[in-house]
This record gives structure tokens, C-alpha cells and sequence, in this order.
């Protein structure tokens, strides 16, 4: 089964109180053999996602699994938190589904595919067919020989640099975050700043009529449109820019993940190397001991289920290798694509903004080149009294608080702009 699309979509509220929790539409196109296209729409909710990855990581180790968004205990149930968590889920799966290890997997094709009931009943068969690692042994033996040797250091140069690399992408990466999160605030604070410069424009057209009041009173609205186009584009840099970096974050800590199990495999195959080793000299001495053939067997029986463990384990060590390599190396090359496109929805991003705002100012000229200046007389409009009913500043204060598609289109230069404010 190929994947070829997937979303995550519509999120909504299920259960009361304590249990209440948020359910996602999981939507997945599947291309079959013979290009036959079929969709299909499971719900599923965020602990299934844990339980998903968990599943990851127990099953495939050395893969690099994707990372999911982080819990959040305050706010969980709140429109902004939930279409963050929406975004990074779909986000979530869309990697799984590129990958040629985890794509293929029973519990994926049973995650988008399966019914509720379907899916417990998979859960329940993984859970009791889950392989036994041994590791409470391991990690008996280890206690043991913690104080009586010490393990070397797997010496590989690359994948020293790989931890140097992972670390400083981290750092550099959390720098920026910092930055870009400080500059959506600005533009926020920015936001209310117009909002203000526009209302005070408004109440000053009250200080004057005809043209020059059409004018300051669209100055206001202007400001007020700046105002809705700041924070829809902060609004926009978080969830194009901010969380794309974010989600990087979290990849290279799924990456320390997997060095984790990495230098874990490494150890557990050393110290058992080791367990082998001492178990021969062990051996050796009984063998030449009259009397101690009994104990010589048990030993070399010993000496055999090690050395099988051993083998196993540096098995599994060298699978752990190979796999973080291939995903070492197809991460590397998805950076590149996913960081070329963050700096051009960024660009884009800061492109659309100014011309938002350039077309704003624009259509204030017209209402500015209305006003006519009398040589002689000095104005072509007398002031008008600056204190207006309460009930006309309040009219006033509304009409400034346009859509960002409502820009007011002004009349032809050279007529005179009227605007009605009987209402």
C-alpha cells in the first residue's frame, strides 16, 4: 500500500470534564496496485499519536522517527492551541508516510486504515507479540560490571561530527526561534499601535470638514487596515515560519533519540564482550584444576549463552548502525528542501505584506490631492466646529474599524470625496 496524501482535518471536542479530549479526522489516499485510488477517514486522538511513535521506536530502532507537537496541559482546549497541534500532527504523518521503513509498517497501515475497534484489538495483538529484548538482564549485568570495567568509547569519527553537528544545529536553531518569536510580538504591539493612531485620526476629522475631513478620516481607517494586516501577518510568520523551525527542534532531539539506543546497543554489546572474556579466563583456570570439571561444564555452558547474546547483540548493534545511517543521510537531504522552503514562504511572506500596505497608502492619495489649497484665501474649506455630538465621534470610531478588503475607494481626482456620516 502506498500513501500517497494525507491530512489531518477537522478537530473537535468529545466528552465532558475530566475525560473530555479532541478527536482528529485522519484523511489518507492510498494508490494500490493497478493505480487504484482509495481513501479512507479514521478518528484517532493525540494519545493514539504517543502511542503510534512509541511503537517507532520500540520496533524500528536506529530510524529517526518524526517527532510529534509537545503536550500542553494549559490552554489544550483552545482554538490557537488546537490548530497548532492540528498542523504538527499533519506534519507528524506526512513524514511517517515519506518514510520507507515506517510507511510499510502494520501499526502505520492500521493507525490511518483501521476502525476504532480494529484498531484496540491491533493494539492489544502488538502488545502481546511486543519482542523481548532481554534488557533486564542487560541491565543486571551492566550494574555488575559497572564497577569493575569501564567500556571504551565507540570511536567513529562521523558520527562524532553528527553529534557536534546535531548540537550546534539545536543551539543555532533556538537562537533564531528566540529572535523571530521577539519580532512577532513587535509586530503585534505594532498592531495596537495603529489601531490607537487610527482612532486618534478619526476624532481629529471632527476638527474639520469637507475634503480635509474625508481625509483624516481615511487616514484612520488606513491605520486601522495597517493594523488587521500587521497582526494577520504575525498571525502568518508563526504558523509558516515559527513552527516549521520549532518542528526542527524536536527532529534533532529525535535524533539524540536514536544516538541514545545507539550508544546503548554499543555498550550492552561491549559489556557482554567482555562477560565472554572473563568467563574463558574463568574457564581456563578450571580446566586446569583437578576436581573442577563439574564446575568447569557450567561454566563453558556459561561461556556459550554469552557468547550467543553477544553475537545478538552486536547484531543489533550493527542493524542500529546501518538504519541511522540511511536516515542520517535522507534527513539531511529533506533539511535542504524543507529549509528552501521556509526562506521562500518567508520571503513571500514579507512580499505580500508590503504590498498589502503599499496598496493601503496608495488609496490614501487621492483623498489627499482633494484637498485644494487657495492661494489667496489660504484653504478652500472653513474648520468646522471641533467639538461634535458624542453620537457622531462614536459613528466615527466604528466606520475606522474597516475589513482589510475594505480600502474605500475615493473619487476621481479633482471631485470633491464626501463621506456620509448622517448613519
Amino acid at each position: 500500500m502506498n500513501v500517497s496524501k494525507i491530512e489531518v482535518r477537522d478537530p473537535h471536542k468529545e466528552g465532558d470534564g475530566l475525560g473530555a479530549f479532541i478527536s482528529y479526522a485522519i484523511v489518507s489516499q492510498c494508490v494500490s496496485p493497478g493505480d487504484v485510488v482509495t481513501e479512507a477517514t479514521v478518528q484517532r486522538r493525540y494519545r493514539d499519536f504517543l502511542w503510534l511513535r512509541e511503537e517507532f521506536t520500540a520496533r524500528h530502532p536506529g530510524v529517526i522517527v518524526p517527532p510529534l507537537p509537545e503536550k500542553q496541559l494549559m490552554g489544550r482546549f483552545s482554538r490557537e492551541h488546537i490548530d497548532h497541534r492540528r498542523r504538527g500532527l499533519e506534519r507528524f504523518l506526512d513524514r511517517v508516510r515519506r518514510h520507507p521503513t515506517l510507511s510499510k509498517s502494520e501499526e502505520f497501515i492500521g493507525f490511518i486504515s483501521h476502525s476504532n475497534e480494529d484498531f484496540d484489538a491491533l493494539r492489544a495483538r502488538l502488545a502481546l507479540t511486543k519482542k523481548k529484548t532481554g534488557k533486564e538482564g542487560i541491565v543486571s549485568l551492566l550494574k555488575d560490571l559497572q564497577h569493575k570495567m569501564s567500556v571504551a568509547q565507540e570511536q567513529d569519527a562521523a558520527y562524532d561530527s553528527l553529534k557536534s553537528y546535531v548540537g550546534a544545529l539545536e543551539g543555532q536553531l533556538s537562537g533564531v526561534i528566540k529572535n523571530a518569536e521577539r519580532l512577532g510580538k513587535r509586530r503585534r504591539a505594532l498592531g495596537t499601535a495603529l489601531h490607537d493612531f487610527g482612532e486618534a485620526f478619526v476624532q481629529l476629522a471632527f476638527c474639520e470638514a469637507g475634503n480635509m475631513a474625508n481625509a483624516l478620516r481615511k487616514m484612520g481607517e488606513t491605520a486601522e487596515a495597517l493594523s488587521n494586516f500587521s497582526s494577520a501577518h504575525a498571525d502568518a510568520e508563526s504558523a509558516k515560519f515559527l513552527e516549521s523551525l520549532e518542528e526542527y527542534i524536536r527532529i534533532a532531539n529525535s535524533i539524540k533519540e536514536t544516538m541514545k539506543t545507539r550508544d546503548q546497543a554499543y555498550t550492552e554489546y561491549q559489556a557482554l564482550a567482555a562477560s565472554v572474556d572473563k568467563r574463558r579466563v574463568q574457564l581456563s583456570k578450571l580446566r586446569s584444576q583437578a576436581g573442577k570439571e563439574e564446575k568447569a561444564a557450567q561454566v563453558g555452558e556459561d561461556v556459550r549463552e554469552l557468547q550467543v547474546e553477544a553475537e545478538e547483540a552486536h547484531e543489533r548493534y550493527e542493524s542500529i548502525v546501518a538504519g541511522m545511517r540511511e536516515d542520517v543521510e535522507r534527513m539531511m537531504h529533506q533539511k535542504l528542501v524543507d529549509f528552501r522552503k521556509i526562506l521562500i514562504d518567508f520571503i513571500d511572506l514579507q512580499i505580500e505584506h508590503s504590498e498589502r500596505v503599499a496598496a493601503a497608502w496608495e488609496k490614501m492619495i487621492p483623498y489627499i490631492e482633494a484637498i485644494h489649497v487657495d492661494e489667496e484665501d489660504g484653504a478652500d474649506e472653513a474648520p468646522r466646529d471641533p467639538i461634535a455630538p458624542a453620537g457622531q465621534r462614536e459613528a466615527a470610531g466604528a466606520s475606522a474599524r474597516v475589513s482589510d478588503d475594505d480600502a474605500g475607494a475615493p473619487a476621481p481626482h479633482g471631485e470633491e470625496v464626501l463621506v456620509d456620516t448622517s448613519t
